[in-house]
């Protein structure tokens, strides 16, 4: 994910290059001269944005930069047949800028003490008071049935799986039908439940769906039985998708969950925006959720785990806290 790494100022960075604020529009195939030249505004413009990020103090000014960094890349997809190659050169490279804005988080009590990388937790003798955990399934439960997307096995092996359903766009699903211990399938999508009939995993192929229709008094309804078991760290909650309909999610049942209305419109909508856009371009993505509470039992998920594949190469693992305060 090279970019530059020199140190700009704010006066600098202010005076770097830009990238193109609107579409281009053409009545004519644009000149590959021209196409190179945006395509190199659209790299500096990040470069700016790696350099302001590195020297960012705050999770303001790191914020600010990652955006910086993703208009750039909207612009560059505008470019009328853009380079392929070049365009993910600038999407590896924006994905840096994301990842070097999550380390600008002020190490307080209240982020901290909840952030967990891959393992989702750091030593019990570093945070005694809390330390989320996935959701999982009694080891008695096991063996499990066993989940497949594209031919490869899936679900994590803390999960059981001992049924197989499959949801259907014209049945929607209340969530007090959801079922323990069940893969739901829907399209390239598979979300998988655990003992309490709680969501704990989903995977799914994003695919642009346009105009995708909705369950929406289940939604409503889902982020209204959220709000009344939220903790006060979680702040307004709403029936949010874990996979986005307009991705070619399902649009109720297992597929919902208790989200902060920040997130939902937030860092949850800039990654579905971003999959959305490469999925238009025809570009596969692949992507999992893992969901994990503070305290076994609880109905809301404090913490969201995103892993994601853009043509099979893995991308980031980002943790996504389930409260107003976000990390990107």
């Amino acid at each position: 994910m090279a970019c530059g790494n020199n140190m700009v100022s704010r006066a600098g960075l202010q005076s770097a290059p830009t990238a193109p604020a609107h579409p281009v529009h053409a009545s004519a195939p644009m000149p590959a001269s021209r196409r190179t030249e945006l395509e190199q505004v659209a790299r500096l413009a990040i470069a700016a944005a790696e350099s302001a990020v590195n020297a960012a103090s705050s999770q303001q000014s790191a914020t600010q930069a990652v955006r910086d960094a993703e208009n750039a890349l909207q612009a560059a997809r505008r470019i009328p047949g853009v380079d392929k190659t070049v365009l993910r050169a600038l999407e590896r490279a924006v994905e840096k800028v994301r990842r070097e804005a999550r380390t600008k988080v002020p190490e307080t009590s209240t982020v901290h003490d909840r952030l967990a990388r891959r393992s989702l937790g750091v030593p019990a003798s570093a945070r005694p008071d809390r330390q989320p955990t996935t959701r999982t399934s009694p080891a008695s439960a096991r063996p499990s049935i066993d989940v497949r997307l594209d031919g490869a096995a899936i679900v994590p092996p803390e999960l059981t799986i001992t049924r197989r359903e499959t949801l259907h766009l014209d049945r929607p699903l209340r969530p007090a039908d959801v079922q323990p211990h069940t893969a739901y399938d829907y399209g390239d999508y598979v979300y998988v439940t655990d003992e309490a009939g709680q969501l704990a995993y989903m995977r799914g192929i994003a695919h642009y769906t346009p105009a995708a229709p909705r369950h929406r008094s289940i939604q409503r309804n889902v982020g209204r039985e959220a709000q009344a078991t939220a903790t006060e760290a979680m702040g307004k909650l709403v029936g949010g998708h874990s996979g986005a309909v307009s991705l070619g999610g399902y649009p109720s049942g297992p597929a919902l969950f208790g989200q902060n209305e920040r997130m939902n419109t937030s860092v949850f909508a800039r990654f579905e925006n971003e999959f959305r856009n490469l999925s238009e371009a025809g570009v596969r993505v692949e992507y999992e959720m893992r969901f994990a509470t503070d305290t076994a039992g609880d109905k809301n998920p404090s913490v969201v785990i995103l892993r994601y594949w853009v043509e099979a190469e893995e991308r980031d693992e980002v943790i996504l806290l389930n409260e107003p305060h976000q990390l990107s």
